[in-house]
C-alpha cells in the first residue's frame, strides 16, 4: 500500500508558475522531467482553486484522445459535447467559451504519448497556439511530459514546430537529500541516507517506504519480490525512454558492477570502445549517467570517468537485475547478511554525494568536486577539493562510519600529505571530514578543522523550510 505523505517543497516551481499565472497575456509553459518525479502532483498543487481543465493523454491515438478531451471540456463548461474530431476545433471552442477574469489553465499531461502515435501533433499545437490561444490573455496552456528526450527534442528544440512559442519551461528534478529528510522526520538520518542511496529523491519511490518497517524489510517488499512495485521499474523506465533498452541495460549493469572508464565499460559490456560514447551521451542527456573529471583539471581533459548518477538505477542494476531469475522463482528474496554488507558498502559510496551536496551549500567556493590523478609513481584521490581564484583551498574526506577524534586527526594528516599532489601554492588551506558520526568534533573545530557529521547535516536541513 502506497503511503501518501503531504506535499513537500517545490516552492521554486510553484513560485515560477504563480508568477506566470499573473501575467496579463497568454501563457504557454512546458513542464518535464523523469517519470515518478512528481510533475502531476506539482500541477495539481498549482491549479488548486483555479479554473482548470486537466487532460491525461494516452497511447491510443489522436482520435481516441480527442474524444476523451472533448468529454473533459464538456464537463468543465457543463455543456453538451461538441461534434469535434480534432484538437484544433476543441481548443477553438474553449477560446470562444472562456471569458472569465481568471486565467483558465489547460493542462495536457503526458504530451509525448500523443506525439508517439502521431508525429504531426507538434505542428497541430503550433497552429493552435498561433491561431487561437496566443490571442487569449486569459488562458494558460501547460504541456507536461515524462519522456525527457521527446520533450527536449520534440517540444523545446529549435527544430520543433513549437520552438519559440513557450513563455516558460521547467525541468522538475528529483529532491536533494536535505529535502528527502522532510519525508522521513520519524527516521534516523542514517536510515534516510540508506533510502536515498536506494531510490534517490524521487517522490513516488520515497512514498513506498513504510517508516514502520525496517529498511531491509522495505527493500524486500519493494525491490526483491514479484509483486514489488520497484522490481520491474528499471526495465520499464528504459523501455519507455529508449529504443534499444537491452544494450543500455548491459552498459548500466557493467557500470553498477564498478566499471568507470570507457575501456572498462566497453570490455564488460562486450562492445567496441568506439561505439560506447554514443550510448553514454544519451544516458547523460537523460540524467542517468554523469561524466566526471578531476575538479582542478580543464573540462576538456581526457581524465574522465563515468558513473551512474541516478541512485535508483544504480541500486536496481547492482542488486535487483542480477537476481531476476531468483525473484521470478520465489515470491520474495530475503536480504541476507552478505547482501546487507554489500548494501552498506554501496550506501557508503552514495553517502559521498550527500556530503558534497551539504558542503556545496555550506562553503563559499566556486569550484568543488572530486580530485584524483598520479604524481610520478604515486596515485592519489581526494573525496572533495574546494578552490577559488583567491588561492584558498579546502580538502575533505568522507567516511560512512563513526570516527574518534584521534582517527579524524590521522585522516587530516593524510589530507595534508595529499595537498602536495595539487602542485600549487595556496595562501589559505583548510582540511575537513564529513562522517556518519564524529566524537569530539567540537574540540576538532576549535583546532580549526572543518568536521561535520550526519547530525550537522540533519540540523542544517531542519533550519531550512521545505513544505
Amino acid at each position: 500500500m502506497i503511503m501518501i505523505r503531504k506535499f513537500i517543497d517545490r516552492e521554486a516551481e510553484l513560485r515560477v508558475l504563480e508568477e506566470e499565472y499573473t501575467r496579463k497575456s497568454f501563457s504557454f509553459f512546458v513542464i518535464y522531467g523523469r517519470r515518478r518525479v512528481g510533475k502531476t502532483e506539482l500541477l495539481k498543487k498549482f491549479s488548486e482553486g483555479k479554473p482548470t481543465i486537466y487532460f491525461l493523454a494516452d497511447k491510443r491515438g489522436t482520435l481516441s484522445n480527442v474524444l476523451r478531451f472533448r468529454k473533459k471540456i464538456a464537463a468543465f463548461f457543463s455543456e453538451p459535447e461538441i461534434a469535434a474530431e480534432n484538437f484544433e476545433d476543441l481548443f477553438r471552442y474553449v477560446c470562444e467559451k472562456w471569458w472569465g477574469q481568471e486565467k483558465l489553465i489547460l493542462i495536457v499531461d503526458e504530451f509525448p504519448f500523443l506525439v508517439e502515435k502521431d508525429d504531426t501533433i507538434p505542428s497541430v499545437f503550433q497552429s493552435i497556439v498561433d491561431e487561437n490561444l496566443s490571442k487569449k490573455p486569459n488562458i494558460f496552456l501547460i504541456l507536461c511530459g515524462s519522456s525527457v528526450g521527446m520533450m527536449e527534442k520534440g517540444v523545446l528544440s529549435y527544430r520543433s514546430p513549437l520552438y519559440g512559442r513557450r513563455t516558460g519551461q521547467w525541468k522538475v528534478n528529483p529532491f536533494k537529500f536535505r529535502q528527502v529528510l522532510a519525508f522521513f522526520r520519524e527516521l534516523s538520518p542514517e536510515d534516510v541516507v540508506r533510502i536515498y542511496a536506494a531510490v534517490g529523491g524521487v517522490p513516488f519511490y520515497l512514498n513506498l517506504f513504510d517508516p514502520n518497517k525496517s529498511f531491509y524489510e522495505n527493500i524486500e517488499a519493494n525491490f526483491l519480490s514479484k509483486e514489488g512495485l520497484l522490481y520491474p521499474e528499471g526495465e520499464f523506465l528504459l523501455r519507455e525512454e529508449l529504443r534499444d533498452p537491452a544494450t543500455f541495460s548491459t552498459i548500466l549493469l557493467s557500470m553498477a558492477e564498478g566499471a568507470t572508464r570507457v575501456s572498462e565499460i566497453a570490455s564488460k559490456s562486450r562492445m567496441e570502445a568506439k561505439d560506447l560514447p554514443y550510448y553514454l551521451k544519451i544516458l547523460e542527456e537523460l540524467g542517468i549517467v554523469a561524466r566526471e573529471t578531476p575538479v582542478l583539471e580543464k573540462p576538456t581533459t581526457k581524465k574522465s570517468l563515468y558513473k551512474i548518477r541516478d541512485n535508483f538505477f544504480n541500486f536496481w542494476f547492482r542488486f535487483v537485475y542480477p537476481l531476476r531469475d531468483e525473484i521470478e522463482l520465489r515470491n520474495r528474496v530475503p536480504v541476507t547478511e552478505g547482501m546487507k554488507e554489500e548494501i552498506e558498502l554501496y550506501t557508503s559510496q552514495r553517502f559521498e554525494d550527500v556530503c558534497r551536496e551539504f558542503l556545496a551549500e555550506k562553503l563559499d567556493f566556486p569550484r568543488m568536486g572530486r580530485q584524483w590523478g598520479r604524481a610520478g609513481k604515486s596515485a592519489y584521490e581526494i573525496d572533495l577539493v574546494a578552490a577559488d581564484g583567491r588561492k584558498r583551498v579546502a580538502l575533505f574526506e568522507f567516511k560512512w562510519r563513526e570516527l574518534s577524534a584521534d582517527e579524524c586527526l590521522r585522516i587530516i594528516e593524510e589530507l595534508k600529505e595529499k595537498l602536495k599532489f595539487l602542485n600549487k601554492k595556496y595562501r589559505e588551506e583548510h582540511f575537513g571530514i564529513v562522517a556518519k558520526k564524529i566524537n569530539g568534533k567540537e574540540n576538532l573545530r576549535k583546532s580549526g578543522y572543518l568536521v561535520f557529521d550526519l547530525g550537522d547535516v540533519f540540523e542544517d536541513a531542519k533550519s531550512r523550510r521545505f513544505d
